[in-house]
């Protein structure tokens, strides 16, 4: 019998660009969930939102930020399109992993629009 993988809580806190309405819903959108936009809610305090996903070890998670529809993806400073973030989980059962993103702006907002 092969073990059950092991599983790495990572959670992801993300800074956002001032430009963010208050009000506005952030998402975790990744190759977990078949790219769907609006996958995992973020819990919002402010400009910082935060997710908390379990994955099994080892695992590699391709993902971006959304505040839902793909038109409102998160884009580079210079409001280029942003090629997919990356992390691989590893660790202990049960452990817990911090990590942290910033976002440049929004490809829907000032000032890329």
């Amino acid at each position: 019998n092969d073990p059950a993988p092991r599983t790495v809580a990572l959670t992801l806190t993300v800074h956002l660009p001032d430009s963010t309405p208050p009000d506005a819903a952030i998402y975790l959108s990744s190759d977990l969930h078949d790219w769907k936009s609006d996958a995992v809610l973020l819990t919002r305090n402010g400009l910082t939102a935060t997710a908390t996903i379990h994955l099994p070890e080892p695992t590699t998670v391709r993902y971006k930020y959304t505040r839902g529809p793909w038109h409102t993806a998160e884009s580079s400073p210079n409001c280029a399109d942003l090629p997919n973030r990356a992390l691989t989980a590893l660790g202990d059962l049960g452990a817990n992993h911090d990590h942290h993103d910033e976002i440049a702006s929004w490809s829907d907002l000032p000032p890329c629009q």
